[in-house]
């Protein structure tokens, strides 16, 4: 929380928030805690429809994500009021789920987005 703090004021000294905004922000409820995201992926594959080969494929742990989103929060204020904590905890309680599946017969690619 001082680091929140300092980090206001010195926003406020740049001239890069005024200083009601500062106070809002110091005074605003805090954030829900994060849903329990260990051992859960966040799967992202590219694949070319035609052969089935690999173009891309990222994995990375939801608790990252559920970080990345905060950060982003943080960085674009048009994110700050967007439940990432609910969208997070249903991803949480949904088990093994396949989030998008698209195929795009121009690039001759598979785009699968899944979470385990």
């Amino acid at each position: 929380m001082v680091a929140d703090r300092s980090a206001l004021l010195s926003q406020v000294a740049a001239g890069q928030l005024s200083a009601e905004e500062a106070a809002s922000r110091l005074t605003a409820p805090a954030a829900p805690a994060a849903p329990a995201l260990d051992g859960r992926w966040l799967r992202i594959r590219i694949t070319r429809l035609s052969t089935g080969a690999g173009k891309v494929a990222v994995t990375l742990p939801l608790a990252w994500v559920d970080l990345g989103l905060r950060l982003g929060a943080r960085q674009a204020p048009e994110l700050d009021g967007l439940e990432w904590t609910a969208v997070l905890e249903q991803l949480q309680a949904s088990g093994d789920a396949q989030l998008l599946e698209v195929e795009d017969l121009d690039k001759d690619e598979r785009i699968e987005i899944s979470v385990e």
